[in-house]
């Protein structure tokens, strides 16, 4: 449980891995292209009212998305990658699963970023484990 004033060094973190994002358009305005976003999203305010610093690291596909930004309270940053189906999503599965050594708990959505489950879950017995709690998140179809 997160206390006001506490150390922000004992602060928990996540990191949401999602390949689509909500973004704010030039007028500010949350634009959502789909429920899993918005879904996502609420999963992230929720973990702020828990103490839970998340961050949602997502694919930036659409040239009004920003690099980075925050909205209402929660931190995003988008890969680069124009297509879905591009080789460019397996950099950003491999960008996502180093990013995901520095956070507590990893929350996963979507389809492509089941692809790095392996990388997120257990070692081998004997080997001091550093991977983060992981949560999966499965939006529907």
């Amino acid at each position: 449980m997160y206390i006001i004033g506490m150390d922000d060094s004992k602060r928990k973190k996540a990191l949401l891995v999602s390949e689509a994002s909500v973004y704010t358009d030039d007028s500010g305005k949350v634009v959502a292209r789909g429920g899993g976003e918005v879904c996502f999203h609420n999963i992230a305010k929720g973990l702020l009212k828990l103490g839970v610093e998340p961050v949602v690291f997502a694919i930036r596909e659409f040239d009004e998305q920003k690099e980075s930004e925050e909205i209402d309270g929660v931190k995003y940053i988008r890969y680069p990658v124009r297509s879905k189906i591009s080789f460019g999503v397996l950099k950003y599965l491999r960008e996502a699963a180093l990013r995901a050594m520095d956070f507590d708990y990893v929350f996963v959505n979507q389809f492509a970023p089941h692809l790095i489950l392996k990388k997120l879950v257990g070692r081998g017995a004997g080997v001091r484990d550093l991977r983060p709690k992981l949560i999966a998140v499965v939006h529907d179809v």
